[in-house]
């Protein structure tokens, strides 16, 4: 039901935006078919292949032109996270922050640039890939989980259900702004109704699967879930605030980005990990 209702909010409707209808609409279904019928080596692959596509979007909006420099970010970022969801060896992460820290001084040292811009550069660089190796890593490992289906299901449904009752009930009952100068449409209604939403998905997943934890953790997780995709929605939109734009990128016909699509999984992802390891 979150996958399903996560792109068909009524602004969908009232702006006659079919483009984002539709592309809204075969993402949602290619979703619950990848969740419900993929190996754990396909999802695995595929949340590579986002994290790589994210770290080249994410220095392309920071005004990173050099395409030698994104290819070494998307590099550095697959290697990343194929240490940490796959080979899982501590000696690794530990080198491959060693590579990242390297290589984002050693790519600076060339050029014209001022050194305060070039400074600003290496943070940019080190951010970019870890912002997207640390989520990704660790929400790869629920593959591992021998109900992972449940899990995954658990982190984009409570997200998305969550993201539209946010929506809805902030439409027709926000008044208390959340966060004005970051995300000026949200409210402190929608964020309950998001609360609402996580709930409500996780008692439905809970129904379905028949498995995980009990139903009064079950109910708690849906909160949290939400919660936590709420702060990655608006942590996206204070990065792109802050760098001066609407969309994270243009791939996604009616929707921009990748991190557009995937900034509250980002949060919601790694919490569904640790869970699954507990339970």
């Amino acid at each position: 039901l979150g996958l399903l209702t996560f792109d068909l909010q009524p602004s969908t409707f009232n702006h006659f935006n079919m483009t984002r209808w539709i592309t809204g609409s075969i993402l949602s279904a290619v979703l619950i078919l990848l969740l419900t019928f993929a190996s754990p080596l396909v999802i695995k692959t595929i949340m590579v292949l986002i994290a790589a596509g994210g770290c080249w979007e994410f220095l392309s909006l920071c005004g990173e032109k050099r395409v030698g420099h994104k290819i070494l970010g998307m590099a550095l970022t697959v290697y990343g996270v194929v240490g940490v969801s796959w080979l899982k060896d501590p000696l690794l992460l530990f080198v491959f922050f060693y590579i990242l820290l390297v290589f984002s001084f050693l790519s600076q040292f060339a050029g014209n640039l001022p050194n305060d811009q070039k400074i600003k550069n290496v943070f940019i660089f080190l951010f970019s890939v870890t912002y997207l190796v640390v989520p990704w890593g660790l929400f790869a490992q629920v593959a591992d989980n021998g109900h992972f289906r449940f899990w995954l299901f658990i982190a984009v449904g409570c997200t998305g259900l969550g993201d539209t009752f946010a929506y809805v009930i902030g439409q027709r009952m926000g008044k208390h702004k959340l966060a004005p100068t970051i995300s000026p449409a949200k409210t402190v209604e929608g964020l309950l109704g998001a609360l609402v939403g996580g709930l409500v998905a996780a008692v439905l997943l809970k129904a379905l699967f028949q498995t995980g934890p009990g139903w009064v953790t079950i109910m708690i997780l849906g909160v949290v879930v939400a919660f936590l995709g709420a702060l990655g929605d608006l942590s996206e939109s204070l990065l792109k605030r802050g760098l001066g734009v609407k969309d994270s990128g243009h791939i996604i016909p009616g929707h921009g980005g990748v991190l557009d699509r995937v900034d509250a999984v980002m949060f919601t992802g790694p919490f569904i990990y640790f869970m699954s390891q507990c339970f």
